[in-house]
């Protein structure tokens, strides 16, 4: 009952496996360092995230950079006279 307990206040080490203080960088019983990975999830989880944002952002201003460039610019319309498609009539 007693190694229960211990098992579930702590971690167990994987070259001796006996029970180990979770905050505990190393074995008491052989020495081995215990690197703490119960954050390494979480720590992946957020990169994950940013990555995604990052990403999101730089395709909106792809987009919005292509529509400004797509778009037709007011200042050719209205340099250029509108020529009529029929030549006027000739009065004699």
């Amino acid at each position: 009952m007693e190694k229960a307990a211990e098992r579930q206040s702590g971690e167990i080490c994987h070259r001796c496996l006996q029970p180990v203080a979770r905050s505990a960088q190393r074995c008491p019983n052989c020495g081995e360092r215990h690197a703490r990975t119960h954050h390494l999830p979480l720590l992946i989880g957020i990169l994950g995230v940013l990555a995604l944002v990052f990403v999101a952002i730089i395709m909106v201003q792809v987009i919005q950079n292509t529509d400004i460039d797509s778009a037709p610019s007011n200042d050719t319309e209205q340099s250029t006279p509108q020529q009529p498609e029929k030549p006027p009539p000739f009065n004699r």
